[in-house]
């Protein structure tokens, strides 16, 4: 199946930045945000739903009537205030490393079944970015020729329907895509709610 050209299905707007890719087993759609979307998770939601409209009747035009299984991935940067990354992910986290004053990252995945049906895949993270002021070897930073511009705390979600795949093999019918993907975007907020320490 050649669908290498997403605008022509998803419209650049500013803030998102859509992709698609199809190959012969699955659809893979990736969204970029930036500005005013960066924000507000509300915006992310609706540009997210209405593509993902469009990617479904593509699906269903070339006779796709069943999946396997689908979900949605949000990467992001916890809005942490002035906290410290540790003091705040210490919050998250319960107590299992306040004493440790030489940590330099933390992380860590937690996966939970949610009505037999749903995974939801939670990676927590403490995070860095330099900007490398000199030379450097490619792909290979440099604490002397680099000034850390930020550090803070990030979440990797991952809420998908694989689970009821795995345990019963059974496919899913497209009439039922909408209201699962309500359901999605449903424990993604509840877990985002957690996650405000």
């Amino acid at each position: 199946m050649g669908y290498n050209n997403s605008e022509k299905f998803f419209r650049i707007y500013n803030g998102g930045h859509s992709q698609i890719n199809f190959s012969q087993i699955s659809a893979d759609f990736t969204v970029g945000f930036d500005g005013d979307f960066v924000e507000h998770y509300e915006h992310t939601k609706s540009y997210i739903q209405k593509r993902v409209q469009l990617l479904k009747q593509v699906l269903l035009n070339i006779g796709i009537d069943e999946y396997y299984f689908f979900g949605l991935t949000y990467n992001i940067h916890l809005d942490i205030g002035r906290d410290n990354p540790f003091k705040y992910i210490n919050k998250l986290l319960g107590d299992s490393f306040t004493d440790r004053s030489n940590l330099y990252e933390v992380m860590q995945r937690i996966t939970s079944v949610e009505e037999d049906k749903f995974f939801i895949n939670q990676q927590i993270s403490t995070f860095k970015e330099y900007q490398n002021n000199g030379i450097n070897v490619p792909t290979l930073m440099s604490f002397l020729n680099s000034k850390l511009i930020q550090e803070g705390v990030s979440v990797s979600l991952d809420v998908n329907n694989r689970f009821a795949f795995l345990d019963n093999g059974t496919n899913t019918s497209m009439s039922e895509f909408d209201c699962e993907l309500n359901k999605i975007f449903d424990l993604i907020e509840r877990t985002l709610q957690h996650l405000e320490a």
